[in-house]
């Protein structure tokens, strides 16, 4: 029985990173007295982007990627139902007004799967994608009329740091003209893994979750099962219905979460 909870609180830990709700975008720039345009871009593969461009004086830019469950405006962790992560809001409004203020030009943005952009890899968050999103953003930035010449920095979050180094490491010749990268609370799963594990107990914690990344948690795998798990199927080569996320049909998806994870 102590397996099976154990089993199932790893599945559920999984499914987490697998299938993250999307949280509201609660405040906008000119809240804080900043002008601001909405702007939209293709990721490197396609998947729609949204954000905002908070135009300055000077030719400095600063592109921001945020945080896994949040948006460009931040996270709403002061209200029910996101409240589970210590019930703190986090509100990166002001950090972008001290940067417009200081002559920044800001350029923030919602990674895929997040906020208003669209939806990619089936709706799989937090295990390398994203990386996409950031060569996105940075082409749009070094093809638009007025920012193509200004010395660019990156200012990323948790998830947005992670798949800028992911980007960084496969494809380096798309950041070489970036000057400076500000990289906030850079984290791997298996970090989540064993600080859950000691938490909660489990010595097997790290084997588990392992089993459940490669395999795909119940509450994944049994999606096209239960209503409320319904949603269409997105990889190409499924030909299942609603097979959301199975071990059938996303083979690739299980080798990148075990890969990831590791």
């Amino acid at each position: 029985m102590k397996h099976l909870r154990s089993s199932q609180g790893m599945d559920g830990l999984t499914a987490v990173f697998a299938t993250r709700e999307r949280t509201p975008i609660l405040r906008r720039p000119d809240e804080y007295g900043m002008a601001y345009e909405d702007i939209f871009f293709p990721s490197l593969d396609g998947v729609g982007l949204e954000g905002w461009f908070i135009p300055s004086y000077s030719d400095h830019l600063v592109v921001c990627s945020h945080c896994m469950s949040g948006n460009r405006y931040g996270y709403p962790g002061h209200l029910e139902p996101w409240t589970s992560l210590g019930g703190v809001e986090v509100n990166f409004l002001p950090m972008y007004k001290a940067l417009h203020d200081a002559g920044y030009n800001v350029l923030a943005y919602d990674l895929r799967n997040h906020g208003l952009s669209g939806s990619g890899n089936g709706g799989i968050v937090g295990i390398g994608f994203e990386y996409r999103d950031i060569i996105g953003s940075l082409r749009y930035a070094e093809r638009r009329l007025g920012l193509r010449k200004m010395r660019t920095g990156l200012l990323s979050v948790c998830l947005g740091c992670d798949a800028t180094m992911v980007g960084m490491n496969r494809h380096p010749e798309e950041f070489e003209h970036v000057k400076t990268l500000l990289g906030l609370q850079p984290v791997s799963i298996r970090a989540f893994i064993e600080q859950a594990s000691e938490v909660t107990g489990v010595s097997t914690g790290v084997e588990l979750s392992e089993k459940a990344f490669t395999n795909g948690p119940a509450s994944i795998s049994m999606g096209c099962r239960r209503s409320h798990m319904r949603k269409r199927c997105e990889c190409p080569r499924c030909s299942c219905r609603y097979a959301t996320r199975s071990r059938r049909c996303h083979p690739t998806w299980r080798r990148s979460m075990t890969t990831f994870l590791l």
